[in-house]
């Protein structure tokens, strides 16, 4: 039997029932429907509000959600940054403090704890503020994706997948805008230079992931490289409570990453591995991504075929680290660090919010009673 062959007969194994076909035709049609011309229509006013208000002058407020965002260092000077605490979005519901101010909100945040009815609250009231979503998941979660975008006033999808689809639920969306470093900020990172330079490191690639059941070809690639990887598997969700040293350490020890996406996405850890001096290993299916294609000479690319043998992937994969030396850490530490931080995705966004409500960011001028950051 030819290859040719095979693949024939594995594509007539997906039946009928499983091919998207009839989901994305039924979806086409749910976008004619006449509540999305109605939708446009009333997100459009509200903008038209928000513009004219803003265009009154702006107060340098922006407020961000701390549990995911809490770790980001504006680059933008005027700007007079505050956190959001979990569970407190309720609490600040109709809050004169928001007023003129921007909200910047990630997916994750909203949800946790069934907070989704205090968020409805909180956008409901919040008639002079510019509610911004950066949205993680928009590539497999889509109910809530669907809900943000028609419940923000600019929506930033972090993937490519279904962009034009969730244009129906706002006009305004922008991106994708990629996920970036976020388990510790800029400045922890470059205090810990020497560590991550210095530090002897272990042939065996880390490649921990936290097990989700509906991803069942994702954990099918854990599972078998764990097989044949001690550091390969997965882990609760009890790493993040983990001190940032330890997950810092966790990282640095190791010279090769496993990238496994759950849906071929571009998950964070790879900017995580670049920014601790690894080796990220990436699947070939990313490879000509514009971002991934940007970061090739740092990363080795795997095939479906390597996983049930991957030692030819994880030797090349430490042949470039030790080939590389100090140089290609640092390069590697810089790259994270500077150009793929959440703190350089944040600033882009905010930049993007301002531009697109008419905030010039030159004539910035925060009141003389403005609030000062609140500390981590």
């Amino acid at each position: 039997m030819t290859e040719n062959s095979i693949v024939t007969g594995l594509y007539n194994a997906l039946s009928a029932e499983q091919l998207p076909t009839r989901n994305i035709e039924a979806l086409v049609g749910h976008f004619q429907h006449d509540r999305f011309f109605d939708l446009a229509v009333t997100q459009e006013g509200r903008k038209r509000k928000l513009k004219a208000h803003f265009s009154q002058g702006f107060n340098g407020r922006v407020f961000m959600t701390r549990r995911t965002l809490g770790r980001v260092e504006m680059p933008i000077p005027g700007l007079d940054i505050h956190y959001i605490e979990e569970n407190a979005l309720s609490s600040l519901s109709g809050d004169p403090v928001l007023r003129g101010a921007i909200v910047l909100v990630n997916n994750n945040d909203v949800i946790q704890n069934n907070s989704l009815d205090s968020y409805l609250d909180f956008f409901h009231r919040a008639e002079e503020t510019i509610i911004a979503v950066w949205d993680f998941d928009n590539h497999h979660w889509y109910p809530m994706s669907t809900f943000l975008a028609a419940h923000s006033d600019i929506y930033f999808p972090t993937h490519p997948d279904y962009f034009s689809l969730l244009s129906r639920y706002n006009r305004t969306i922008a991106g994708p805008i990629s996920a970036g470093v976020s388990q510790w900020s800029q400045s922890y990172l470059r205090e810990n230079f020497d560590n991550i330079v210095l530090t002897t490191r272990s042939d065996n690639p880390l490649g921990t992931h936290i097990f989700y059941e509906k991803f069942r070809f994702r954990n099918q690639v854990v599972s078998t490289l764990g097989a044949q990887n001690p550091s390969v598997g997965f882990v609760t969700a009890g790493f993040h409570q983990m001190s940032a040293a330890d997950r810092l350490r966790f990282w640095y020890t190791h010279k090769a990453h496993w990238i496994v996406p759950t849906l071929n996405d571009i998950p964070t850890r790879i900017f995580d591995a670049l920014a601790t001096g690894g080796i990220p290993i990436v699947p070939n299916t990313l490879k000509y991504h514009p971002e991934i294609d940007a970061l090739a000479e740092h990363l080795v690319f795997f095939e479906a075929s390597d996983l049930p043998s991957p030692q030819q992937v994880v030797a090349a994969a430490n042949k470039k680290f030790d080939d590389g030396g100090v140089g290609k850490i640092i390069e590697r530490h810089r790259l994270g660090t500077e150009r793929h931080h959440a703190s350089i995705r944040v600033a882009k966004m905010l930049k993007i919010v301002m531009r697109e409500f008419g905030i010039d960011a030159l004539h910035i001028i925060p009141p003389p009673d403005a609030i000062r950051p609140s500390e981590d």
